[in-house]
């Protein structure tokens, strides 16, 4: 399904999230706002209040084991056997209980039965799946075990998330990575190499994801900023002060779906549903 160029990038991608388990579970307790948002929009589409939810390319399990402690029956899937690995014996370290596990591709998934989930998260494949064809399979694949009324919850990366952190953060590497930087903002596609923060990944502008999800013949109910209007000043002072954080994250909340203030944030999230 996945041959030469495409398919070493896919592999460099299992590799990354394999030798950085840790990091990624971590990342999203650092990352509060983008999972609180994400977290309280997901849980006010669930379809009922009892789901059976699919956590595709779901990491190391944050939203999986959330939402298991929350009563639902999820299954998680992950590229990363180690991953899934660290999902399930950190879960049962806090007694908590997933429903399954297990390790596969988002671009397959036979081994679950048509209209068999209620609900199916996408908090991570869409980053990495850089030809088209691969991401409306994958969309193809979500739609497929969704229940009709079923809900899909698919998050992207914003385009200019990278060029902007690096400004940032080391704006001198501006002279030695112009080129890939130009690449990223024409394509939507940031190739990176030698160990680099992210693997291979695939970015959005906010205007391309309903048309891309509609086209798939969902409908979209809901799309918004996972950072709000903050974008990457997320990791403020605010976050660390208890009472402070909540005032932030109350008013972010509030206006992460306002059209004007999609761009702002580092990621979007889409809640689609399938009629």
């Amino acid at each position: 399904m996945m041959a030469g160029n495409n398919e070493q990038a896919y592999e460099s991608i299992r590799v990354h999230y394999e030798r950085n388990v840790q990091y990624e579970w971590e990342r999203l307790k650092r990352n509060r706002l983008e999972f609180y948002i994400n977290s309280r929009i997901i849980e006010e589409s669930l379809p009922q209040s009892s789901c059976n939810i699919l956590d595709c390319g779901g990491g190391s399990g944050r939203y999986a084991i959330h939402f298991s402690q929350l009563g639902h029956r999820v299954t998680l899937l992950d590229l990363s056997e180690a991953n899934v690995k660290f999902a399930v014996e950190y879960a049962a370290g806090q007694g908590i209980s997933m429903h399954g596990a297990e390790v596969g591709n988002a671009l397959d998934l036979s081994i679950f039965p048509d209209n068999h989930f209620d609900v199916v998260l996408e908090l991570g494949p869409f980053y990495h799946l850089l030809e088209l064809e691969h991401r409306y399979k994958a969309l193809e694949e979500a739609k497929r075990v969704t229940k009709n009324g079923g809900i899909i919850a698919i998050a992207f990366l914003n385009r200019i998330t990278w060029p902007r952190f690096l400004a940032n953060t080391e704006p001198n590497r501006l002279s030695q990575d112009s080129n890939k930087i130009t690449n990223l903002l024409e394509t939507g596609v940031l190739e990176m190499q030698n160990g680099g923060l992210l693997p291979h990944t695939h970015t959005v502008l906010p205007n391309e994801i309903r048309p891309f999800i509609e086209s798939a013949g969902l409908t979209v109910l809901r799309l918004a900023s996972s950072q709000s209007f903050l974008g990457n000043l997320w990791a403020g002072p605010a976050q660390t002060i208890s009472r402070s954080w909540e005032s932030w994250q109350d008013i972010c909340y509030r206006f992460c779906e306002i059209p004007e203030y999609l761009g702002c944030g580092e990621h979007f999230l889409c809640i689609a549903k399938k009629d």
